[in-house]
């Protein structure tokens, strides 16, 4: 089966790692997958070893690779832009929406769409897909197909020595909803109580006025000398950094104020670290409280403290959560399962459109009524 994914950037977030991982899973099962971006950015990195599978141009030159390739499937990750290329109404693609973006204004594309060129619409998360459901006008099946780890999260946590000081790491994208001041904020906050942390903030900003706003943040609140930054980290490299958060008795934490699923929190727990997070949806559906992790009001960053300092005080409580949160997220996570679950979803969507018949959200459907009441 050839397949196409589309997404709109190439940056270094969230679903680009997805793409990746999926373009090793699904050709090691025999699909053909391949990727087009619209824009090119710092994400090809993450692509470096396979660039025979990854494209990069305009929606002019989209719709030609199109026309010209004719694929089974076609998918879209929160690029509406595919519905406006002109002269693939003769071609017969429905397209199937992953439908990703945490962003509210970056949402409001579902409203639009038409069941005449959609086939489904996949999700990351139940939360996402009740999201989904609420923002769709017409009948589009709405699935929920998990994100797969990358193979490289999959080994088994090393032990890194060299940092004598617990670290409080932060993974993410740097803009307001991921909520990067909020780490700083907390940075100050517990190092009231704790004077021997030392934080990580792991991230890039596409916007390079970023680097003036970090430090006269960090400075303001007096933590500055305190954090390292690391910008620019190719994604194959955050399992070490995880490991080195992990074995200098340390956390990690995200202040995110909205998300689809959670990547970095699922990498995390995937290297057995000790994770705090928002006490929110979808956060709550692959951490436990108490088990695999601590919850907090993102509200109200002080509530995080607690837990923090209940961490990093209490290496057995650290080591058995971290254990435990490996098992969970790989249980449902792991390369193996979530593509099982994309091929079987893709294979029966494959089927639907041959045979014309509607494709049914079935479990995925029942599943997120019972999460959210619907």
């Amino acid at each position: 089966m050839k397949i196409l994914f589309v997404y709109k950037y190439l940056t270094m977030g969230g679903v680009e790692t997805v793409l990746r991982a999926r373009l090793d899973a699904l050709s090691a099962r025999g699909f053909l997958p391949s990727v087009w971006f619209l824009s090119d950015g710092p994400g090809r990195a993450i692509f470096q070893d396979c660039k025979a599978r990854v494209f990069i141009g305009s929606q002019r030159k989209l719709a030609a690779c199109l026309k010209r390739e004719q694929f089974d499937l076609c998918l879209t990750l929160d690029t509406p832009e595919v519905f406006q290329l002109s002269g693939l109404n003769h071609l017969h693609y429905r397209w199937i929406v992953e439908f990703h973006t945490p962003y509210p204004a970056a949402q409001q594309y579902l409203r639009e769409l038409y069941s005449d060129q959609v086939q489904a619409v996949l999700t990351p998360s139940f939360f996402q897909a009740h999201q989904a459901r609420a923002l769709l006008t017409e009948d589009i099946p709405v699935c929920v197909c998990p994100n797969p780890l990358r193979e490289n999260f999959l080994t088994g946590p090393v032990k890194a020595a060299g940092d004598q000081k617990p670290i409080l790491g932060w993974v993410g994208r740097m803009d307001s909803l991921k909520n990067w001041k909020g780490f700083i904020k907390l940075a100050a906050l517990l190092l009231e109580h704790r004077k021997d942390v030392t934080f990580w903030l792991i991230g890039d900003s596409p916007d390079r006025s970023m680097e003036k706003e970090f430090e006269r943040f960090a400075r303001e609140l007096g933590v500055y000398e305190r954090i390292c930054w690391f910008r620019g980290v190719d994604h194959r490299h955050i399992p070490r950094f995880l490991d080195r958060i992990r074995s200098s008795g340390g956390v990690v934490l995200s202040t995110s104020l909205g998300e689809s699923f959670g990547m970095t929190i699922a990498e995390a727990m995937a290297r057995c670290c000790a994770v705090v997070v928002p006490d929110q949806s979808p956060f709550c559906e692959f951490v436990h409280q108490g088990e695999t992790g601590f919850f907090y009001n993102v509200e109200n960053l002080s509530t995080a403290v607690p837990p923090l300092l209940r961490l990093l005080e209490n290496h057995r409580l650290r080591e058995t959560m971290g254990a435990l949160g490996r098992l969970a997220i790989l249980k449902s996570h792991h390369p193996d399962r979530a593509m099982s679950v994309l091929v079987k979803k893709l294979e029966e969507i494959s089927r639907a459109a041959e045979s014309c018949v509607g494709l049914q959200g079935g479990e995925a459907e029942l599943l997120v009524q019972a999460h959210y009441g619907q």
